[in-house]
């Protein structure tokens, strides 16, 4: 029985809602905005608010635990560099949830989760290296003999 936890289960096992959760977290920081069921917004709505004030805080600690929370170094790196400085005067209410509506196929509420300020998120640009395939051509030799399979053996292993 799950008497005074008030932890949601969204999956079988605490790994896989771990895991559900930090993908839901760190496809909201790297697109502004998510689309999904309304318990899940909820439930991500308190943890990405307490990863924007952990990285406001620019220590050492505070990025250990987004490390913690994230598994990704650069993920770090944006919310310490691009998206904390946007919400510096803010202590609160980073983030905000809009209800969409009911879901056609199985009528479930669909909630959008976004920033209340407008961050904007700088993509690097990436360097493409061209790499250039030679490949060369060998004569390949055909033989007019035709070949006789070997006999089979009636030995059996």
């Amino acid at each position: 029985m799950r008497h005074q936890q008030r932890t949601k289960r969204f999956r079988h096992g605490k790994d896989a809602n771990r895991m559900l959760l930090r993908k839901l977290s760190r496809n909201f920081f790297l697109k502004g905005s998510l689309t999904t069921t309304i318990t899940k917004v909820k439930v991500l709505r308190p943890r990405v608010e307490h990863m924007v004030s952990l990285a406001k805080r620019k220590t050492e600690g505070g990025k250990n635990m987004l490390l913690r929370y994230t598994g990704d170094k650069l993920l770090v790196s944006l919310l310490t560099q691009q998206i904390a400085p946007v919400f510096q005067e803010k202590t609160g209410g980073f983030v905000r949830v809009v209800r969409i509506g009911s879901r056609s196929s199985d009528g479930s509420e669909i909630a959008r989760l976004e920033w209340t300020l407008p961050v904007v998120i700088e993509k690097k640009a990436a360097v493409k290296k061209s790499v250039t395939v030679v490949t060369e051509e060998k004569p390949v030799k055909v033989s007019a003999k035709k070949s006789k399979a070997a006999p089979k053996s009636s030995k059996k292993v």
